[in-house]
């Protein structure tokens, strides 16, 4: 039982992670034009996101 309640309360930190990021990705879409990614290599487009995500935290400062 106590691992039952255990891991439903790693289960939930996990959620809040995940909404964390999942909201950062939203914010680098909207505000640094991360959905305008169209960089078709595979060497380009990582790239390009490192950018944008560069741009995200640039912001914060």
């Amino acid at each position: 039982m106590k691992y039952e309640t255990s891991g439903k309360a790693q289960d939930y930190r996990d959620e809040c992670e995940r909404v964390e990021v999942e909201c950062r990705f939203s914010l680098a879409k909207r505000k640094c034009g991360m959905e305008l990614v169209t960089t078709k290599l595979r060497k380009t487009a990582p790239h390009v996101i490192a950018m944008s995500v560069l741009v995200l935290n640039l912001r914060k400062i």
